[in-house]
């Protein structure tokens, strides 16, 4: 967030890091950091107008780990993340 606030705004930067959180996270088995930091990407990504179509894939990865039921506020918001996406919104 720091790398998109202010005067000095990074875009570049800030999809570097989040990426970067992606990838550790996977690395660590941190499914809900994981989950967290591709949300991030995700909505990162659209507010710059970028292709999406990878963090989407791997968010949507990742929701699947958790199952169908699952109801942790993380997954449920990158699940309806996910749906505005798919729906244009």
């Amino acid at each position: 967030r720091a790398l998109m606030a202010g005067a000095g705004r990074d875009p570049a930067a800030a999809t570097i890091a989040l990426e970067q959180a992606v990838e550790i996270a996977d690395e660590q088995n941190a499914r809900v950091s994981q989950l967290r930091a591709l949300a991030q990407l995700l909505a990162h990504q659209r507010k710059l107008g970028e292709q999406t179509s990878k963090a989407m894939g791997e968010l949507a990865t990742v929701c699947e780990w958790f199952g169908a039921d699952c109801g942790l506020t993380d997954v449920v918001r990158a699940r309806e993340l996910l749906e505005s996406e798919a729906a244009g919104l």
